[in-house]
């Protein structure tokens, strides 16, 4: 899985949002994002996700989503947390592999 990246480590912060995106397997036209919220910090908060190149949209603080539908796609997949003051955290990113097509091989 490849996860959203900050000076080369996996970004995890509390009151922040983490997204990773798989790489999916040869022959696969799908597949998964998924995003985590990390806490409230004390506030009640909204995680909000942007997937391939959408608008900003609302989702639950923990999730995940199918994207893809064809071979070599790279699909992003952005997330942020925002609180009940309109404070939002740094935007996390990280993309998601659909797979290669077949080979078709001779004999």
């Amino acid at each position: 899985m490849v996860r959203g990246v900050e000076h080369g480590q996996a970004v995890r912060h509390t009151s922040g949002a983490s997204v990773s995106g798989a790489n999916a397997g040869v022959g696969a036209t799908q597949t998964t994002v998924s995003w985590s919220a990390n806490g409230n910090n004390g506030r009640p908060i909204q995680m909000q996700v942007r997937i391939g190149g959408g608008g900003w949209e609302n989702v639950g603080n923990d999730g995940s989503r199918t994207v893809g539908n064809g071979y070599g796609q790279s699909i992003e997949i952005c997330g942020r947390v925002q609180d009940t003051e309109g404070q939002t955290s740094a935007t996390r990113c990280a993309t998601a592999n659909t797979g290669p097509g077949r080979s078709l091989r001779r004999t």
